[in-house]
């Protein structure tokens, strides 16, 4: 029993061990996540040294946002050296994918603030009812001072768009933590470089992005009048005042999946199926209809989604008579139609390709806010294709209602389509 002293101490080196690899993992997941809430490319308000960040996805279109933004404006005025904002995008409804271009391309001419404010202020005019005229946004641009000719060169670029799917994969990618406060949705979050501070997404601490997390230490130089324990609760009090303020879907949406209800993906789609048959998105009132891109080259993500689609009917039951997949081909000079029939009957035979036209392709992309881009191969033959791998789900009046990224696993968007079938 000569060993019988120690294991205390062997107990203790377990357990350490253990907190290690615990705290790594950890460590890894908030890295993950930071990244996703601020990227090199967003527009930052405040100094870089601010103990707190507040990060908003805003949609141009949306009234909620655009009524946050003097609430943040407010905030940083009243702790100038404290509070900083990252605008990301929320681009899902209608006109929203060009404003935010717009502003893309005000970045890029330093004109950036006074074309976002000047938006700000005509915002309601240009995206009333629902009904948005962008011409106006685009007039409201050139009185801030954008030159309107060079914006319009720079939005037809292809990195506008890939910017956007970014944008949208980050927001529907961001965890949905069941530990945050009510007031606080998911448009929007707080990071706090203090570990003693409340974090929007995890308990633990965030670091400041783009360093180190710093030490903790009793007093903040930078703002001697107020501690950062303190400063966080002011933050977070008033924007906790303005809850209806912070998304624009309800707060308590029963959905796993991004709600995107209101948005205009895929209006007015006409494409011809593996069969020849011109279908839209009505054709199929009464079902919820399940919208995603690929090729029927594509080696993994495509048929990952396929198997994935073919499994959520399968847990649908007797329900998955009312669920319709639509493949839209990204490769329209190689998927043929008897190809992708084919490919179709591989995973089951009620799902239908719709072939775009090789010129119309790009049309019906944008459409979805789709990136979508050539990768040429060792011959001509041999390309593959980059493309958004995210699905679109529509319910059975064909409006657009969910937005479910790529990797989401088959139970979770079987109980949205549940959910959407038994409104119904």
């Amino acid at each position: 029993m000569a060993w019988w002293p120690s294991l205390p101490w062997f107990f203790y080196l377990g357990m350490n061990a253990y907190k290690s690899r615990v705290q790594s993992a950890q460590d890894v997941q908030v890295k993950a996540e930071q990244t996703r809430l601020v990227r090199m490319h967003s527009p930052v308000f405040g100094p870089q040294s601010a103990p707190v960040t507040i990060v908003e996805f805003f949609d141009p279109a949306c009234e909620t946002c655009r009524a946050f933004y003097p609430i943040v404006k407010s905030l940083m005025a009243q702790y100038p050296n404290d509070v900083r904002l990252v605008i990301r995008y929320a681009p899902f409804h209608q006109g929203s994918d060009q404003v935010v271009k717009l502003l893309e391309s005000a970045k890029n001419q330093g004109k950036y603030q006074p074309v976002l404010e000047g938006r700000a202020g005509c915002a309601a005019l240009w995206a009333a009812h629902g009904q948005p005229n962008i011409e106006i946004a685009f007039q409201a641009a050139e009185q801030a001072g954008l030159d309107l000719t060079k914006a319009r060169q720079d939005i037809e670029k292809p990195g506008m768009q890939a910017l956007l799917q970014q944008e949208i994969e980050d927001l529907t990618a961001l965890p949905k933590s069941p530990r945050r406060p009510p007031s606080l949705s998911t448009a929007v979050a707080c990071l706090v470089s203090d570990p003693i501070s409340w974090s929007h997404w995890s308990t633990r601490k965030w670091s400041k992005p783009g360093s180190d997390m710093p030490k903790r230490s009793s007093s903040y130089s930078e703002s001697p009048s107020i501690d950062r324990r303190r400063l966080v609760q002011l933050v977070l009090a008033g924007m906790a005042g303005m809850p209806a303020l912070m998304a624009c879907s309800p707060e308590t949406s029963p959905f796993k999946s991004t709600d995107v209800t209101g948005a205009s993906f895929g209006q007015d789609l006409q494409i011809k199926d593996h069969n020849g048959n011109f279908r839209s998105i009505e054709d199929f009132k009464g079902k919820v209809v399940v919208v995603f891109f690929g090729f029927a080259q594509c080696p993994d993500v495509c048929p990952t989604s396929m198997a994935t689609m073919a499994e959520v009917k399968r847990l649908l039951g007797a329900q998955g008579d009312r669920l319709q997949v639509l493949f839209i081909t990204v490769d329209p000079e190689r998927d043929t139609q008897a190809l992708l029939k084919e490919y179709m009957a591989n995973f089951d035979p009620s799902f239908i390709a719709l072939r775009p036209e090789p010129d119309a392709l790009d049309a019906v992309a944008s459409s979805f806010k789709v990136y979508q881009k050539k990768v040429p191969g060792s011959t001509p033959t041999t390309y593959t294709v980059d493309h958004s791998a995210g699905k679109y789900i529509f319910d059975s009046e064909s409006r657009v209602r969910l937005f479910s990224a790529y990797g989401t696993d088959a139970a979770t968007i079987a109980s949205d389509i549940q959910i959407l079938l038994s409104a119904d």
